[in-house]
């Protein structure tokens, strides 16, 4: 039986403390699994950090288990982490400029 190749899934948190590192992400994460990428997005004009992180595995059975293991129960700088599937791969700083970071899902106000 031959086995597929594993898929690359990223990881997006949110509610995360202005003073978060991408090494205390990696802390967190990496115990589900190998890690191709941290990103912290910055915001565009100030430079400081949005409260956000995409986490991206190289494997996505690990990135799986990473949401189900630290959704809710992953606590950094005293605020509970909200963990969910990307949607979408990492954006350009141009697509922050125009409108406050691109959108996307399925919010209807």
């Amino acid at each position: 039986m031959k086995r597929e190749p594993p898929t690359r899934c990223s990881l997006l948190l949110r509610n995360l403390p202005r003073s978060v590192t991408a090494d205390d992400v990696r802390y967190h994460t990496e115990k589900y699994g190998p890690l191709r990428d941290v990103y912290i997005p910055r915001d565009y004009y100030t430079g400081a950090p949005r409260g956000i992180a995409f986490v991206e595995f190289s494997n996505s059975r690990d990135c799986e288990d990473a949401k189900y293991g630290l959704d809710g129960r992953m606590t950094l700088g005293g605020r509970e982490v909200s963990v969910n599937f990307a949607q979408h791969g990492r954006k350009r700083p141009e697509a922050f400029m125009k409108g406050g970071g691109g959108g996307g899902g399925d919010y209807r106000g």
